[in-house]
């Protein structure tokens, strides 16, 4: 249960910043990358049309560059330039101009099919730029640049198909020298395993690979994760300085009171499952692919350590395996779970976290 005073051991250096993921990844301008990242020759796939989450719900930032360009395709769909942009607010990216949204929080130009109707009706590269390079996630490694996909979509894989890559290149090179300058993350050289042990990312990138490969033949998306840490601790000779003792659902109550003190119900509901449910008489097997594709994309790096984001992939696992909806739609649910990660109610309190009371969620038996 939501704990009156949560026993979530807070980082004073996340205090004060919704944004301050306390996290081992960098984020520096596009243009400084920007020719590794088209000769890396990956995309997206960009198969959405069987996911059922339908990400436009985002506010979709669109430079004052591609205002003319939007506002065009607005024009042939019916829809008038007064009702493109939202009026500017507070916080707002200087030199670009936000979408609409509709009273349901989807794109204006969502539509009934839940197809983007400019997609469908005039092409992809009428898109806004930002529309058209998700879901992929331009990173920079100590190996080269790569195009991951964000974990939070269950259906897009990587590819290599030409036509896919060349059309990836030509929006990456549409937001050179463009402002506001668009993002890419950065990895470091050395990566911070847990409070004491770090290594290169080299060998760090050789166990991600191995280690997504034992999560996708696993029987349950868990005993794959459990997998993959057994085989880090081994690898690197880590041994656990947290209390063993820790029980992860003290941590999941902790993080469940945080979000219910913030009035986050929705991600503190979620959070009461992991903490307080028993664990199902007959495990249903989570899928597997997007727990994998997480490790892939480096998504543990945006924790302190690597076993701090070990822990908290497996929260979101064992939140997944205990919601009912998982029977009928497993890969929407986990993606789910993997959305609210990046959600503000939930980014604060595992940013204020401290590595130790997240690593010990990595070891805990008990999920």
């Amino acid at each position: 249960m939501p704990q009156d005073t949560p026993l979530f051991e807070h980082d004073a250096r996340g205090e004060g910043d919704p944004y301050a993921l306390v996290g081992q990844l960098s984020w520096q301008p596009l243009d400084a990358h920007l020719d590794a990242l088209v000769a890396a020759g990956e995309a997206p796939d960009g198969q959405c049309s069987r996911c059922r989450l339908k990400c436009c719900t985002y506010q979709i930032a669109v430079p004052e560059a591609e205002v003319d360009r939007v506002t065009a395709a607005a024009a042939r769909l019916g829809v008038t330039a007064f009702a493109i942009f939202r009026p500017p607010r507070p916080g707002d990216m200087a030199g670009a101009r936000v979408l609409t949204q509709r009273d349901d929080g989807r794109c204006l130009f969502f539509d009934p099919a839940e197809r983007c109707r400019i997609h469908d009706a005039i092409g992809p590269e009428a898109k806004p730029s930002v529309c058209q390079l998700y879901p992929g996630q331009p990173t920079v490694t100590p190996l080269g640049a790569r195009v991951p996909v964000r974990p939070e979509c269950p259906w897009p894989q990587r590819t290599r198909e030409p036509d896919a890559v060349a059309r990836y290149a030509r929006v990456l090179e549409s937001r050179r020298d463009v402002s506001p300058r668009l993002l890419v993350r950065v990895v470091p050289e050395v990566v911070r395993l847990d409070a004491h042990v770090s290594a290169p990312f080299a060998a760090v990138d050789a166990w991600l690979t191995e280690a997504a490969a034992s999560i996708r033949a696993a029987a349950t998306a868990m005993a794959g994760l459990d997998q993959a840490i057994t085989l880090l601790v081994t690898r690197f000779s880590l041994t656990p300085t947290q209390d063993p003792a820790l029980p992860a659902r003290t941590l999941a109550a902790a993080l469940s009171g945080v979000l219910d003190h913030c009035k986050a119900l929705t991600a503190s509901d979620a959070f009461v499952k992991v903490a307080c449910a028993a664990p199902p008489a007959d495990p249903r097997p989570t899928p597997s692919e997007l727990v994998a594709v997480a490790l892939e994309s480096f998504e543990p790096l945006r924790f302190p350590t690597l076993l701090a984001g070990l822990g908290v992939l497996r929260l979101f696992v064992a939140a997944c395996d205990r919601d009912a909806r998982s029977l009928t739609a497993p890969n929407e649910v986990l993606a789910g779970y993997f959305r609210q990660l990046h959600s503000d109610a939930v980014r604060l309190p595992l940013a204020r976290a401290t590595p130790a009371t997240l690593e010990a969620a990595a070891f805990a038996p008990g999920l």
